[in-house]
This record gives structure tokens, C-alpha cells and sequence, in this order.
């Protein structure tokens, strides 16, 4: 999974060990290099299926100001694909 992925997601408990777990991430960081992108040796963390659905049941909710901020950046962006077009 990318890292920059897995840090939006809600705040995920880790388990103590492997042996403790239900799932297993391994969190890549990826990055460009130039013209060319890296994939670097990943995080591995550990988790139960519980922790992983209570955490993405109980996320925290965007504000209504990022939500509108998301939505006038998606927009600009659709505008300035329909004039280069």
C-alpha cells in the first residue's frame, strides 16, 4: 500500500505482534526521483480485522470546509482540462 494512502486513512490500532494479527501492511513509500519514480523498503505493521473495521467505522469526519476545498480544487482542475482540450 502506498504511505501516503495509509496515512489518510483513519488511525488503524497495531497489534503487539504477527502472532497477534489478522492483517498484515506493508506500507511503501514511493517518490519522484526526476523523471522517474521510487519505491523505497516497506513499514510493515500489524493489525486484527476488528481494529481495522472499527477504525475505518468510526473515522473522523472531514470538516464541511475541507470537504468544500476538495471539491473547488477537483473543480479547477476539470476546468483546466476542458480548456486545454
Amino acid at each position: 500500500m502506498d504511505s501516503h494512502f495509509f496515512a489518510s486513512l483513519p488511525p488503524i490500532k497495531s497489534a503487539d505482534s504477527l502472532v497477534n494479527s489478522e492483517v498484515t501492511w506493508l506500507i511503501y513509500p514511493f517518490g519522484k526521483v526526476g523523471s522517474r519514480y521510487r519505491i523505497g523498503d516497506p513499514e510493515i505493521r500489524y493489525s486484527t480485522w476488528e481494529d481495522v473495521l472499527t477504525a475505518l467505522r468510526e473515522g473522523v469526519a472531514p470538516e464541511p470546509a475541507e470537504i468544500l476545498a476538495e471539491i473547488a480544487r477537483k473543480k479547477d482542475l476539470l476546468d483546466l482540462v476542458i480548456q486545454t482540450t
